[in-house]
């Protein structure tokens, strides 16, 4: 299970390429998860890797590969569970 912020991230990446058909540069997670350390979304991104989420060539740039699709959340409206996509 990933940490809140872990998840954002996540997120961020895989709709990145979603909607642009490359990853996203560093700066660009860092800017989105408003952080200016690159460390830290360095270690995101590393996290997200050792856990199997996401992959990446290193030495390559935008080279980031969603492995696993973020999860779907499940919300209950008139006790009939939908599942939607978060789009916080």
């Amino acid at each position: 299970m990933l940490t809140p912020r872990q998840a954002e991230c996540h997120r961020f990446i895989y709709r990145f390429i979603r909607e642009n058909g490359y990853s996203p540069s560093r700066k660009e997670i860092a800017e989105a998860l408003n952080t200016t350390s690159m460390s830290a979304t360095q270690h995101l991104i590393s996290v997200l890797v050792d856990l199997g989420y996401i992959e990446q060539c290193r030495g390559r740039p935008r080279s980031l590969r969603v492995l696993r699709a973020p999860p779907r959340r499940a919300f209950k409206v008139n006790d009939e569970t939908l599942q939607l996509e978060e789009m916080a």
